[in-house]
């Protein structure tokens, strides 16, 4: 399972035994910004992995 929060907001909550992967979007203004990410595993090989891009605007 795993959780991700981008500052307060909740971006995944799929806090419960899974296959396959999560995503979620935002947009955010230019600044920092607090993520937190966690997860659990249950099978003893599980893997978390966050990634990020940049859109840059026509």
């Amino acid at each position: 399972g795993a959780r991700l929060w981008v500052g307060d907001r909740l971006l995944i909550n799929s806090w419960r035994p899974m296959r396959g992967y999560s995503s979620g979007a935002i947009w955010l203004p230019s600044g920092m910004r607090e993520v937190r990410m966690e997860y659990y595993e249950c099978t003893g090989v599980a893997l978390a992995r966050l990634d990020w891009q940049l859109v840059s605007r026509p």
